[in-house]
Protein backbone atom coordinates (compact mmCIF):
# COMPACT_ATOMS: atom_id res chain seq x y z
CA UNK A 1 0.00 0.00 0.00
CA UNK A 2 2.84 2.38 0.86
CA UNK A 3 4.52 1.80 -2.53
CA UNK A 4 1.27 2.74 -4.28
CA UNK A 5 1.14 6.04 -2.36
CA UNK A 6 4.78 6.80 -3.21
CA UNK A 7 4.12 6.04 -6.89
CA UNK A 8 1.01 8.23 -6.91
CA UNK A 9 2.95 11.08 -5.30
CA UNK A 10 5.69 10.72 -7.93
CA UNK A 11 3.16 10.72 -10.76
CA UNK A 12 1.40 13.74 -9.27
CA UNK A 13 4.71 15.59 -9.08
CA UNK A 14 5.45 14.84 -12.74
CA UNK A 15 1.91 15.83 -13.77
CA UNK A 16 2.10 19.04 -11.73
CA UNK A 17 5.37 20.14 -13.39
CA UNK A 18 4.08 19.17 -16.81
CA UNK A 19 0.77 21.00 -16.37
CA UNK A 20 2.56 24.17 -15.24
CA UNK A 21 4.88 23.98 -18.25
CA UNK A 22 1.88 23.64 -20.57
CA UNK A 23 0.01 26.46 -18.85
CA UNK A 24 3.00 28.80 -19.11
CA UNK A 25 3.54 27.95 -22.78
CA UNK A 26 -0.14 28.59 -23.49
CA UNK A 27 -0.01 31.89 -21.61
CA UNK A 28 3.11 32.94 -23.52
CA UNK A 29 1.51 32.14 -26.88
CA UNK A 30 -1.64 34.09 -25.92
CA UNK A 31 0.41 37.11 -24.85
CA UNK A 32 2.43 37.03 -28.06
CA UNK A 33 -0.75 36.77 -30.14
CA UNK A 34 -2.29 39.64 -28.19
CA UNK A 35 0.75 41.83 -28.82
CA UNK A 36 0.76 41.06 -32.55
CA UNK A 37 -3.02 41.56 -32.83
CA UNK A 38 -2.68 44.89 -31.02
CA UNK A 39 -0.07 46.08 -33.49
CA UNK A 40 -2.37 45.30 -36.42
CA UNK A 41 -5.51 46.75 -34.82
CA UNK A 42 -5.22 50.10 -36.68
CA UNK A 43 -5.77 48.17 -39.93
CA UNK A 44 -8.59 46.11 -38.43
CA UNK A 45 -6.89 42.76 -39.11
CA UNK A 46 -5.60 40.07 -36.77
CA UNK A 47 -2.24 38.29 -36.84
CA UNK A 48 -3.92 35.23 -38.39
CA UNK A 49 -5.49 37.42 -41.08
CA UNK A 50 -2.13 39.07 -41.78
CA UNK A 51 -0.64 35.61 -42.19
CA UNK A 52 -3.39 34.71 -44.67
CA UNK A 53 -2.91 37.92 -46.62
CA UNK A 54 0.83 37.34 -46.83
CA UNK A 55 0.29 33.72 -47.95
CA UNK A 56 -2.12 34.89 -50.65
CA UNK A 57 0.43 37.29 -52.14
CA UNK A 58 1.70 34.91 -54.84
CA UNK A 59 1.24 34.12 -58.50
CA UNK A 60 -0.61 30.81 -58.04
CA UNK A 61 -3.97 31.30 -56.28
CA UNK A 62 -4.41 28.61 -53.56
CA UNK A 63 -7.57 27.00 -52.17
CA UNK A 64 -8.57 27.39 -48.54
CA UNK A 65 -7.61 23.75 -47.99
CA UNK A 66 -4.10 24.41 -49.32
CA UNK A 67 -3.78 27.47 -47.07
CA UNK A 68 -4.94 25.46 -44.07
CA UNK A 69 -2.33 22.80 -44.79
CA UNK A 70 0.37 25.45 -45.14
CA UNK A 71 -0.71 27.09 -41.87
CA UNK A 72 -1.12 23.73 -40.15
CA UNK A 73 -4.63 24.74 -39.16
CA UNK A 74 -8.09 23.30 -39.60
CA UNK A 75 -9.81 24.21 -42.86
CA UNK A 76 -12.89 25.48 -40.99
CA UNK A 77 -10.78 27.94 -38.97
CA UNK A 78 -9.01 29.23 -42.08
CA UNK A 79 -12.33 29.48 -43.96
CA UNK A 80 -13.83 31.54 -41.14
CA UNK A 81 -10.93 34.01 -41.30
CA UNK A 82 -11.14 34.12 -45.10
CA UNK A 83 -14.86 34.93 -44.87
CA UNK A 84 -14.04 37.95 -42.72
CA UNK A 85 -11.41 39.08 -45.22
CA UNK A 86 -13.82 38.55 -48.12
CA UNK A 87 -16.54 40.64 -46.40
CA UNK A 88 -13.99 43.43 -46.10
CA UNK A 89 -13.15 43.03 -49.83
CA UNK A 90 -9.53 42.07 -49.07
CA UNK A 91 -9.81 38.61 -50.65
CA UNK A 92 -11.84 37.23 -53.52
CA UNK A 93 -12.53 33.77 -54.81
CA UNK A 94 -12.06 32.73 -58.42
CA UNK A 95 -12.98 29.49 -60.15
CA UNK A 96 -10.14 27.08 -60.71
CA UNK A 97 -9.18 26.31 -64.29
CA UNK A 98 -9.85 22.90 -65.85
CA UNK A 99 -7.08 20.93 -64.17
CA UNK A 100 -7.19 22.73 -60.84
CA UNK A 101 -10.62 22.30 -59.35
CA UNK A 102 -11.99 24.23 -56.44
CA UNK A 103 -12.39 27.86 -55.55
CA UNK A 104 -9.06 29.65 -55.71
CA UNK A 105 -8.38 32.67 -53.52
CA UNK A 106 -6.50 35.83 -54.32
CA UNK A 107 -5.93 39.27 -52.89
CA UNK A 108 -7.93 42.19 -54.17
CA UNK A 109 -6.05 45.43 -54.87
CA UNK A 110 -7.41 46.71 -51.54
CA UNK A 111 -6.17 43.52 -49.84
CA UNK A 112 -2.70 44.04 -51.32
CA UNK A 113 -2.72 47.63 -50.06
CA UNK A 114 -3.71 46.54 -46.53
CA UNK A 115 -1.02 43.82 -46.60
CA UNK A 116 1.71 46.31 -47.48
CA UNK A 117 0.42 48.82 -44.90
CA UNK A 118 0.56 46.03 -42.30
CA UNK A 119 4.14 44.95 -43.00
CA UNK A 120 5.87 47.78 -41.06
CA UNK A 121 3.44 47.31 -38.14
CA UNK A 122 4.11 43.57 -38.16
CA UNK A 123 7.90 43.96 -38.36
CA UNK A 124 7.91 46.49 -35.53
CA UNK A 125 5.80 44.20 -33.30
CA UNK A 126 7.92 41.23 -34.31
CA UNK A 127 11.08 43.11 -33.32
CA UNK A 128 9.51 44.03 -29.97
CA UNK A 129 8.62 40.37 -29.45
CA UNK A 130 12.19 39.39 -30.27
CA UNK A 131 13.41 41.68 -27.48
CA UNK A 132 11.11 39.95 -25.00
CA UNK A 133 11.36 36.42 -26.37
CA UNK A 134 14.54 34.79 -27.61
CA UNK A 135 14.72 33.20 -31.04
CA UNK A 136 15.04 29.77 -29.45
CA UNK A 137 11.89 30.39 -27.38
CA UNK A 138 10.02 31.45 -30.53
CA UNK A 139 11.18 28.24 -32.22
CA UNK A 140 9.91 26.25 -29.24
CA UNK A 141 6.53 27.97 -29.46
CA UNK A 142 6.39 27.13 -33.15
CA UNK A 143 7.27 23.53 -32.29
CA UNK A 144 4.43 23.48 -29.77
CA UNK A 145 2.06 24.73 -32.44
CA UNK A 146 3.18 21.91 -34.75
CA UNK A 147 2.63 19.37 -31.98
CA UNK A 148 -0.82 20.82 -31.43
CA UNK A 149 -1.58 20.51 -35.15
CA UNK A 150 -0.44 16.89 -35.16
CA UNK A 151 -2.68 16.15 -32.16
CA UNK A 152 -5.64 17.71 -33.97
CA UNK A 153 -4.83 15.59 -37.00
CA UNK A 154 -4.63 12.46 -34.85
CA UNK A 155 -7.92 13.34 -33.18
CA UNK A 156 -9.72 13.78 -36.48
CA UNK A 157 -8.35 10.55 -37.99
CA UNK A 158 -8.17 8.26 -34.99
CA UNK A 159 -10.73 9.52 -32.48
CA UNK A 160 -12.73 6.31 -32.56
CA UNK A 161 -9.68 4.06 -32.36
CA UNK A 162 -7.87 5.96 -29.60
CA UNK A 163 -8.94 5.02 -26.09
CA UNK A 164 -6.25 5.97 -23.57
CA UNK A 165 -5.78 3.57 -20.65
CA UNK A 166 -7.24 4.65 -17.32
CA UNK A 167 -5.59 4.25 -13.91
CA UNK A 168 -2.59 2.51 -15.41
CA UNK A 169 0.59 3.76 -13.78
CA UNK A 170 2.79 2.79 -16.73
CA UNK A 171 0.55 4.71 -19.13
CA UNK A 172 0.34 7.64 -16.69
CA UNK A 173 4.13 7.87 -16.64
CA UNK A 174 4.11 8.05 -20.45
CA UNK A 175 1.54 10.83 -20.64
Amino acid sequence: MKNLDVERARLLSVARRSSLDHLMAQRGMRELASMLNGALRPLDISAAQFCLLSLLYRNEAPTSKELAREMQAETAVVSAQLSILARRALVTGVSGDGKKRGRRLKLTPFGTSVLFDAIPLWLNASNEAALAISTSQLRRLRSLARVSASFRSMDSHESEAFDPPRHNTEAAAFY
